[in-house]
């Protein structure tokens, strides 16, 4: 069986998300959560992971972590709500850290721009990523959510 997996990025103010099936990229998307950490703010998160896991069948998910994992309450709460929601449909997250991914697409040391031009090389529809924004490191969390997701894809290879 193929593997629809699902790639995240997670953070409390913007959140990656990647769509990946039999090695190709469906969807991606950055959405940004632009108010103060709330209750309510949890639960919009809560709520487009819920509906991004149902909509797409999501059968595995691949969650992109800093190699030094934030002390912030809201980063640890929102890794939770990831970890309760995959718990629901019988689905054990992968972790994949900065360096993991690094290792992942280089056997040579890289730098985050390098695994970024490699992600694009992969996957070239996400030039419109680039298109919009000179800086590449503001859709980093998309690159990052693609390259979690395609860390699971290459392991069934």
């Amino acid at each position: 069986m193929v593997a629809k997996i699902l790639g995240i990025c997670p953070g409390t103010k913007t959140i990656g998300i990647a769509v990946l099936y039999n090695r190709e990229l469906l969807k991606w998307r950055k959405h940004i959560f632009k108010e103060k950490w709330s209750n309510r703010k949890f639960k919009r998160i809560v709520v487009l992971l819920e509906k991004v896991i149902s909509d797409n069948d999501i059968t595995e998910v691949a969650i992109k972590t800093p190699d030094e994992i934030p002390i912030s309450e809201a980063y640890i709460k929102v890794i939770g709500a990831i970890n309760v929601l995959c718990e629901k449909r019988s689905i054990k997250p992968k972790f994949f850290t900065t360096s993991k991914l690094k290792d992942k697409f280089s056997h040579e040391k890289i730098n985050k721009a390098e695994l970024f031009e490699l992600i694009l090389r992969r996957y070239p529809e996400l030039e419109v990523l680039t298109r919009q924004t000179i800086n590449i490191s503001r859709n980093a969390c998309v690159y990052e959510a693609v390259a979690a997701a395609s860390c699971i894809n290459q392991s069934e290879a």
